[in-house]
């Protein structure tokens, strides 16, 4: 059999069954390592240098990639670099360059990840962004504020996902749109739900909701932009000290989601927002019961102070409504305790009277012997 020759076109071929966003950043590192190939070694591109080292000693082929990793220092952050050699150590051990763990570790030194405190969105932060945004994107976030979507997964919902059916908005989130692939639903805030039926009410069902490009990659791209736009607008275009990047991004309001429910139910979180969670796989609620538990909670992922207090009153109005039932049910139970204790004395005369009645013939009995 003819062998074919492996090189970055064959690879990708080879990884072209994967999501389109792994692909897309398979593709970002292999541009990013041909790159720095062009300007080190004279123009020459990735294929010939990867096969000159798949032919050279170990130490050439982790002294040129220190020397890469040196070259990303300050263009790439430490996360985005450590994601970027992954996938190149993956195409490396396709071109037969098997490098171990223990040897990475022993050979090449990476740029330390700077832990910063996160920037927690508050909700004076969410009325300015929403204040400027456009309509559309202002139902989008209230959106993603209160069902904990990633923006990955949001830009490639359609009308068909959601049913407008129940007591809240359900989103019925498929499998090939989720970062772990492992379909899921989430609900909506009462607050959200005025823009998403104006906005499910102008398109079809095959239609993309707030996308309008079916690239996922690229829709994210243009959200990521638009967010920028708007917090500019806003005032609110802090960067973290240590990497330079924006407090405030598109995931800002996916973790705004988790932190409030993650207060009063960490796994419950967790399992709307599609992450991984302690055994969650044994934790199965019904959808009704996800739906119940999500309206207790929603209250504090509100943004409006009427919206609060539109769900205080719906609240109130429940808890009154259980509280007439329990009260009719103490009732009914009381009134079967008083039953019962009547049953209850009528037997007890019965076996009394019996008794007497025995008593009495044994002792005429034993008179009369």
């Amino acid at each position: 059999m003819l062998k074919v020759k492996r090189t970055v076109e064959t690879f990708l071929e080879r990884n072209s069954t994967r999501p389109e966003s792994t692909q897309y950043t398979i593709k970002k590192a292999l541009h990013n390592f041909e790159k720095f190939c062009k300007a080190r070694f004279d123009g020459r591109g990735l294929n010939e240098i990867v096969d000159e080292l798949s032919l050279s000693d170990e130490e050439t082929i982790f002294d040129t990639l220190q020397e890469w990793i040196n070259w990303n220092d300050g263009k790439l952050y430490p996360s985005s670099l450590g994601t970027y050699f992954a996938y190149l150590k993956s195409f490396l051990y396709y071109k037969g360059i098997k490098l171990t763990p223990l040897d990475v570790k022993e050979n090449l030194v990476f740029p330390k990840q700077l832990e910063e405190e996160l920037y927690p969105l508050s909700e004076d932060d969410i009325k300015k962004i929403l204040e400027v945004a456009s309509y559309k994107r202002r139902g989008m976030y209230l959106v993603q504020l209160s069902s904990g979507m990633r923006i990955g997964e949001m830009t490639q919902l359609r009308k068909k996902h959601f049913d407008l059916s129940k007591k809240r908005i359900t989103i019925k989130i498929p499998a090939a749109v989720t970062k772990l692939k492992r379909a899921r639903i989430t609900f909506i805030s009462k607050e959200a739900e005025p823009y998403l039926r104006k906005r499910l009410k102008q398109i079809s069902d095959d239609d993309l909701v707030w996308a309008s490009n079916d690239n996922p990659n690229h829709a994210k791209v243009n959200e990521s932009n638009r967010i920028r736009e708007y917090c500019e607008k806003a005032g609110l275009n802090e960067r973290y000290e240590g990497n330079n990047r924006h407090k405030i991004t598109t995931h800002s309001f996916r973790a705004f989601f988790i932190t409030k429910l993650s207060r009063h139910d960490e796994n419950f979180a967790k399992k709307l927002a599609g992450q991984k969670g302690y055994l969650l796989q044994y934790d199965r609620m019904t959808e009704e019961e996800k739906l119940e538990k999500y309206i207790e909670f929603e209250p504090n992922l509100l943004i409006f102070d009427q919206s609060k207090k539109n769900a205080e009153i719906e609240k109130l109005q429940k808890e009154n409504k259980e509280s007439t039932q329990n009260r009719q049910l103490i009732d009914e139970l009381q009134i079967q305790l008083v039953q019962l204790q009547f049953e209850l004395k009528a037997v007890r005369t019965s076996v009394q009277t019996k008794y007497d009645d025995e008593l009495q013939q044994r002792k005429e009995k034993l008179g009369m012997d």
